[in-house]
């Protein structure tokens, strides 16, 4: 019995969506795979496996719910929008702070130093840049910026923008609501149903391990052991580089915004945007 190695932890509840129901359909692979006479070696009910299954099949519905949903689709959109505003506002003023017309400079110098606390904000994560996208507008429509908004017809572009963000924000709301909404449960809940039947499967597998009689039987129980055990060191590590993945995306990022922020004034290291100078 001391040979007989313990199922390892899977740390499957940190994992994404699709990594979750990737990582419990590789597990339901390996005892589905088992004639049913040789199941019940691990003392595995068809109807636990059959309830494993059913969760399981219910992620995986409300995963292409979520990615089909016309609000995700609307998302994608406002998000792409947003963006393309938001890169526009940063050019215009950057553009003018080249002009040869002094008010025009002047107000663009003045805007500028507004703008510099929201640069990169494309690179934020949702929440995060719909929340600065709200508090940018408030401050350019301050009244003392007035002036130099109208000076520079930002105004057009503000109300776009702001169109675009409440867009984006109502959508995401809706798809918020329309999960929660889900007559089969969230997939929060389910998710938690799929683990708990997979602890109760590991327990068995083990205790099945432990209480074999025979040599074969033992390791038998042992060898499925060991083959959810590589399912769950192969998830770790895929689970692993997303994160690393994430983390090299979010420095990129931060590295973007502080480059954002040292840009010369005239704006000749802006990426690949030609700047002409306002006459």
């Amino acid at each position: 019995m001391s040979n007989i190695a313990k199922i390892e932890s899977s740390s499957c509840q940190r994992y994404s969506n699709a990594l979750h129901v990737g990582f419990h359909q590789h597990i339901l692979n390996i005892l589905d795979s088992l004639l049913t006479d040789i199941r019940a070696k691990l003392h595995i009910s068809e109807e636990m496996l059959s309830i494993y299954k059913g969760l399981i099949d219910r992620e995986v519905e409300l995963n292409r719910k979520s990615y089909a949903s016309t609000y995700t689709l609307t998302m994608d959109e406002e998000e792409a929008e947003r963006d393309r505003l938001l890169s526009m506002l940063f050019f215009m003023v950057s553009n003018a702070m080249g002009s040869t017309k002094g008010n025009t400079k002047s107000a663009a110098q003045k805007i500028d130093i507004v703008l510099r606390p929201y640069k990169g904000i494309q690179n934020q994560a949702d929440d995060a840049e719909t929340s600065l996208i709200k508090g940018l507008l408030v401050d350019l429509r301050k009244e003392e910026n007035s002036e130099a908004v109208a000076a520079l017809n930002l105004e057009p572009i503000l109300t776009n923008l702001e169109t675009a963000n409440n867009a984006f924000d109502l959508a995401k709301n809706e798809r918020t609501s329309e999960n929660s909404l889900s007559q089969n449960g969230t997939t929060v809940e389910v998710r938690k149903k799929t683990d708990a039947i997979y602890q109760d499967i590991c327990t068995l597998v083990y205790a099945s391990a432990l209480m074999a009689t025979g040599e074969e039987d033992r390791e038998f129980c042992i060898s499925i052991i060991d083959e959810m055990n590589r399912v769950i060191a192969n998830f770790k590590t895929s689970y692993k580089q997303s994160q690393a993945q994430k983390e090299a995306r979010k420095q990129q990022a931060e590295e973007g915004t502080a480059e954002e922020e040292n840009k010369n004034p005239d704006g000749t290291d802006d990426g690949n945007l030609e700047f002409v100078p306002v006459d």
